[in-house]
């Protein structure tokens, strides 16, 4: 994504560079697949997980549809973002330092690879605040995000080192597209978009994150940090698209997961024993 080295590349073979670009958004589309497929089996009873799994297969709202088959940073975005989430759940449980330095290194390089992903900055910010530890520590561990992140984000946009002109004229052009109107402030939008595609799969998502304000665990906490500045930021757009909160979706999916699996009453041994049989 970084300006300059795409001026250098699309001097040559246009076509080529678009097929690979599409490739590798074909490609992070099905390891999105994959981990939230295996996140659903190891957390859900097998119907409700074979369910969750599905949803993404059958992308009811269009949004890998639309998106893997093109050149668009929004797929791998959208893998990187599932990847920092998972590792940050995962860090709450074993906190070390290695394991923060590569969420804050992946973090950077989803920032340079779509610029919304600055959003992640706020569970980011609450990720040592839920570890719970002494002031110093807290201190440490944001020294090491700080440092993780500039680590990331200039080796994914190298350019903004010695050509950050090109990223300002870029930010003014993207702004003024983003933000053209007073008026762009209907926080409603978004929920009316995605309730118009498919009503169904939409409660069942509002009711998930009502699930996750309730449960309020460490990983809804985290999972908050990132959701609520993300619909607010999104639905303050001026360009009003519903394939922005791709980058949510796996998350959801996730969290849907959970959910459904807290309402079940049966069979609570079934889970475990396909589970372990599909990831053998």
């Amino acid at each position: 994504t970084d300006p300059l080295l795409f001026a250098v590349i699309f001097q040559g073979d246009l076509d080529i560079w678009l097929w690979v670009g599409r490739v590798i958004s074909i490609l992070c589309a099905a390891g999105i697949l994959f981990i939230v497929g295996r996140q659903t089996f190891t957390r859900a009873l097998f119907p409700i997980a074979l369910f969750s799994t599905l949803i993404l297969v059958w992308d009811p709202y269009g949004f890998y549809m639309t998106h893997a088959r093109y050149a668009l940073p929004d797929i791998p975005l959208a893998l990187l973002v599932t990847i920092i989430m998972l590792r940050a759940n995962a860090w709450l449980k074993n906190p070390r330092r290695r394991q923060l330095l590569l969420i804050a290194f992946l973090a950077g390089l989803a920032v340079s690879t779509k610029f919304n992903a600055l959003l992640l900055l706020f569970p980011l910010l609450v990720l040592p605040l839920l570890a719970q530890t002494k002031i110093t520590a807290y201190l440490r561990r944001y020294l090491i995000i700080a440092a993780g992140l500039g680590l990331g984000f200039f080796l994914g946009s190298p350019a903004f080192l010695f050509a950050p002109q090109v990223y300002h004229h870029d930010f003014l052009f993207e702004g003024h597209i983003l933000f053209n109107t007073a008026d762009a402030l209907d926080h409603q939008w978004l929920l009316g978009a995605l309730w118009q595609t498919d009503p169904l799969l939409t409660t069942l998502f509002i009711l998930t994150l009502l699930f996750t304000l309730i449960r309020h665990s460490k990983e809804d906490m985290l999972f908050q940090a990132l959701a609520i500045p993300s619909y607010i930021f999104l639905t303050s757009l001026d360009k009003k698209t519903a394939t922005y909160i791709i980058f949510l979706y796996q998350l959801l999916v996730i969290k849907t997961t959970e959910f459904l699996d807290i309402l079940r009453c049966p069979f609570p041994h079934f889970n475990h024993m396909l589970s372990e049989k599909i990831l053998k």
